[in-house]
């Protein structure tokens, strides 16, 4: 979902697997709680949220989003 929003298109396989190696690796570190997450988050494990928001972070720094074609 975080690649149609972002960037209008599903990710490419390998941006999946990427993806998911990154979340495993963020979910792995020491966090400090996100303060007041939106209700959609909530339900789920602090780490989890963590990692979301750095791959979303990370994201809006790939220079596909940042220039336009």
């Amino acid at each position: 979902l975080a690649w149609r929003i972002a960037l209008g298109r599903p990710p490419t396989s390998e941006e999946s697997a990427s993806a998911l190696s990154l979340l495993r690796e963020l979910e792995r570190q020491p966090i400090e709680p996100l303060k007041d997450p939106p209700e959609s988050l909530k339900g789920i494990p602090a780490a989890r949220r963590h990692a979301l928001s750095k791959l979303c972070l990370a994201l809006f720094n790939v220079s596909e989003f940042a220039f336009i074609d």
